[in-house]
Order: structure tokens, then C-alpha cells, then sequence
């Protein structure tokens, strides 16, 4: 497994029980394992891509794709938009009028305050 920053590869770990993690800046990619990526406090869009991912959208206004697989997407105090993808997801929102997207498969959405904007949840 590699741990990447958006700038450069800091290391590589040889370790089957760990999962990819990055916190950057701006636009991030996930890959097909199962990732953790932490937004910066800016503006964020953040790809999950495969794998069962844990995405964090910290404060700016950030969107958030889970992509393929069981993914949890948490917003933050800013407007954020959450999209599920395929898989059963769990979106949570922040303190701000979020937008959720919960895709196909059986999706929890969560909002903590603010004014909430579902599509495709099953579960609020």
C-alpha cells in the first residue's frame, strides 16, 4: 500500500492489515481498496472509487463520491454535497444545508442540523 499526499508519495507500507489514508488539498482520488481520506479545511472534491471508503469533507463546502462499495461520507460545517454511489452507504452531513445522494443499494442518511436536501435515501 502506498500512503500519497497530492504533492508526492511519502512512503510504502507492506502491511495487508491497514488501509490507504492521504489528507490533501483540493481534489483527491481514492484507489480500488478500501480508502480513508481526510479533506483540508478549503474546498474539496473527494473520490472514493472501489472499495468500502471512509471520506471526510472537514470545512469547506466539499463534494464527496463513495463510488463502488459500503462507504461512509461525512460533511462538515459547510454546504456539502454527498453522493453515495452503488453499495449501502452512510452519509452524514454537518451543520449547513447539505445535498445527499444515497445512489443505488440501501443508503442512511444523517443530518445533524441545517436544512437537509435528500435524493435516494432509504433511511434519514
Amino acid at each position: 500500500m502506498k500512503l500519497v499526499n497530492l504533492l508526492m508519495v511519502v512512503g510504502t507500507l507492506a502491511a495487508a492489515s491497514f488501509a490507504s489514508s492521504a489528507e490533501a488539498r483540493g481534489t483527491h482520488y481514492g484507489t480500488g481498496g478500501d480508502d480513508i481520506i481526510i479533506g483540508s479545511t478549503g474546498t474539496d472534491i473527494i473520490y472514493g472509487y472501489d472499495g468500502n471508503d471512509r471520506l471526510y469533507g472537514k470545512t469547506g463546502s466539499d463534494i464527496l463520491y463513495g463510488g463502488n462499495g459500503n462507504d461512509k461520507l461525512y460533511g462538515d460545517t459547510a454546504s456539502d454535497r454527498l453522493y453515495g454511489g452503488n453499495g449501502n452507504d452512510y452519509l452524514e452531513g454537518g451543520t449547513a444545508a447539505d445535498y445527499y445522494y444515497g445512489g443505488a443499494g440501501y443508503d442512511v442518511c444523517k443530518n445533524k442540523s441545517g436544512t437537509p436536501y435528500y435524493n435516494s435515501c432509504e433511511s434519514y
